[in-house]
């Protein structure tokens, strides 16, 4: 069952389950990294011991891919695993767009699961990078009611779980930075923004600010502002000195947030996409940079 009559079935709790501000400003968020593998853990660890600072011991990314939900604790994907690790996850669910009865029950049924994961620490995102998803969300209201629809999936199970936007800061031919404030799905909806934001899109000049001032700008006081991917290109190579200018601008930005008495969100490396974003060798040019955004904002 879809549209309306999905609609109709499930009721929308959003109204009356509002997101709480943020309660300790100044407080910043772990700085981590997604590293893929068989063994996630494990790759992770390895990246650790190469970077010297445990950020996949802190936070990592999970994806999981449209209409589907975990049906065992390491299964599709090894939440069990991570959790195990002590390792916080921002896992990003794709349910079905058409607005269906049966992903709304599935997405109830994987926040039971998770939740019965013994230690697990997780946030959810409902479809990252909405915004440069156009032949499924053309327009921003469109994507404003998938949340709608599905957020009261997770806070009717459990309330406590944060739900993250997650826009793309780029540009991709469609400006897709521009966009990212408009699909922001509302404040009672989100309970943080994550950003994905890359090198060469700072080299475009391309900058954080519009969509962090959505965040600053949250009736009821600023929500954490983070970074749910970061690395040097989710395009094309940027080389040493400009991926130091980004990472310059990123460390001015969040010491600014926190000076101010603003939260981070978590601020996780995307070590994925081939040798232009992995960090693979002790003597990679991005380690230095990844150590600074470590040492500087890491909570």
């Amino acid at each position: 069952m879809a549209g309306a009559a999905g609609l109709a079935a499930v009721p929308d709790l959003s109204s009356i389950l509002p997101v709480r501000a943020a309660t300790v400003p100044g407080t910043k968020g772990l700085v981590g990294a997604s590293v893929f593998g068989t063994d996630r853990v494990t790759a992770g660890d390895a990246f650790d011991d190469i970077v010297q600072r445990p950020a996949c011991l802190n936070v990592q990314r999970v994806y999981f891919k449209l209409s589907q939900f975990p049906t065992a604790a390491n299964s599709p994907q090894p939440v069990g695993d991570l959790a195990a690790a002590g390792i916080k996850m921002i896992i990003s669910f794709h349910p079905d767009p058409a607005l269906t009865v049966t992903d709304y029950e599935n997405l109830r049924a994987a926040i039971k699961l998770l939740d019965g994961i013994p230690n697990i620490h997780y946030e959810v995102a409902l479809w990252h990078e909405p915004n440069i998803s156009l032949s499924t969300f053309p327009k921003a209201s469109v994507y404003r009611a998938y949340v709608g629809y599905y957020a009261p999936a997770v806070r009717s199970v459990n309330p406590n779980i944060p739900i993250v936007y997650i826009p793309a800061m780029t540009g991709f031919g469609i400006k897709a930075y521009e966009l990212a404030p408009a699909y922001y799905p509302g404040d009672v909806l989100i309970n943080k923004i994550l950003a994905d934001y890359y090198g060469n899109d700072h080299l475009a000049g391309i900058k954080l600010e519009p969509i962090m001032a959505v965040a600053d700008g949250a009736a009821g006081g600023p929500k954490p502002f983070g970074l749910a991917e970061w690395g040097d290109s989710n395009d094309r190579l940027v080389n040493a000195t400009d991926f130091n200018a980004y990472v310059k601008y990123l460390v001015g930005l969040f010491t600014t947030r926190l000076s101010g008495g603003r939260t981070n969100g978590d601020i996780i490396w995307f070590d994925g996409g081939g040798p232009d974003n992995s960090i693979t060798s002790p003597t990679d040019f991005k380690i230095p940079g990844f150590r600074k955004v470590y040492d500087a904002l890491n909570g």
